[in-house]
């Protein structure tokens, strides 16, 4: 599912699941094209029983990771069974805006807006590495000093 995540305070990777799932059916029954098939059929209708077991629950699903224009039909197919929000890092999207027209346009801003916020954090915390740089310098002359009269 491109990245799907299913939120809950700690998200679990359907990516990951995935992988590791077909690894072990690849395992147990070889690998082919057809055993390939069978397995995505299978992860499917398993993905379509927490979309019920969900909905029925009044829980929200939330699909977030990897989420970009290239994930519009995979969203849309999650939403046909069950979807309340998807979210990229730092945007949540409603469900109900994936039938809107401009939403590659909103995913497409979603996607600066996070470039925006890792710039920004890169910057902030090479601030913060440099602050201290002159008094750990200091600090180090005085322990060499400390060091070499046996103070230590």
């Amino acid at each position: 599912m491109h990245g799907t995540t299913l939120h809950n305070d700690i998200p679990v990777s359907a990516n990951s699941l995935a992988i590791y799932l077909m690894a072990e059916f690849f395992r147990l029954f070889g690998s082919s094209v057809n055993v390939y098939h069978f397995f995505y059929l299978i992860f499917h209708m398993g993905l379509v029983v927490v979309f019920k077991l969900t909905k029925a629950s009044s829980l929200d699903y939330v699909v977030g990771g990897a989420v970009s224009i290239n994930t519009l039909a995979s969203l849309k197919e999650i939403q046909s069974h069950y979807l309340t929000r998807y979210q990229t890092r730092k945007i949540v999207f409603h469900a109900d805006s994936l039938i809107q027209e401009n939403i590659d346009g909103g995913l497409t801003k979603a996607v600066h807006v996070e470039l925006l916020w890792l710039l920004k954090k890169r910057e902030y915390y090479k601030v913060i590495t440099k602050e201290n740089d002159e008094r750990i310098e200091m600090l180090q002359l005085r322990w060499n000093v400390f060091s070499q009269e046996g103070l230590n």
